[in-house]
């Protein structure tokens, strides 16, 4: 069990990971910069980790001790949105923004890589990274990049799959931001939640 005040060293960088990540939000499959920051804060961390299907990254944290591995999915895209909230952090790409919170979704993942990685000692297992572009649709010529790249025609979840992200995981979590929320709230349920048929 982690309680809250066991990561309370990592609130000011992510938070900065946020910030960075929201000013510079790129749509699916052109998620560079984006995968560039996440490779450069695994690497910093001594994480393996290694950029597949375009944009992705898929990185793992080794416990002390053999176990089951579980799996954290982020999605890192974003929308061609124009942002109109006036932050000292809003977008800097005109007509694109993080409208759908993926960037706090990237930014809460490398925080808890950064927790696992300098508690590995203590884990029982492993931990799987899973950073996959391509979340929110895609334009015809990324498709043609992506199946180019050996990607899935079904876009960035199954294509991630593909490039061995759920090999030998026993387990996968993955959370949405839900801005209807007060901030600390949970909300869980049995069966599938956020799903759409597009």
């Amino acid at each position: 069990m982690v309680d809250s005040g066991n990561i309370k060293y990592l609130e000011k960088e992510i938070q900065e990971i946020y910030k960075e990540l929201h000013q510079y939000p790129e749509l699916a499959f052109h998620e560079t910069r984006t995968s560039e920051l996440i490779l450069s804060k695994l690497q910093e961390w001594g994480i393996e980790a290694q950029l597949v299907m375009l944009t992705g990254v898929i990185g793992t944290i080794y416990g002390a001790k053999p176990g089951r591995t579980v799996a954290i999915r982020a999605d890192i895209d974003a929308l061609p949105i124009e942002e109109a909230v006036d932050v000292p952090y809003c977008s800097r790409v005109p007509g694109k923004m993080h409208a759908c919170g993926h960037d706090a979704h990237v930014a809460m993942l490398l925080g808890a890589a950064k927790y696992f990685q300098d508690h590995r000692g203590e884990l029982t297992g492993n931990v799987r990274l899973v950073f996959q572009p391509g979340e929110e649709g895609w334009e015809p010529e990324d498709m043609e990049r992506l199946l180019a790249a050996g990607g899935s025609e079904r876009g960035g979840a199954d294509s991630m799959v593909k490039a061995g992200a759920l090999q030998d995981v026993d387990i996968m979590f993955a959370l949405h931001v839900d801005p209807t929320k007060r901030t600390g709230q949970l909300s869980l349920c049995d069966g599938p939640a956020c799903a759409a048929a597009d």
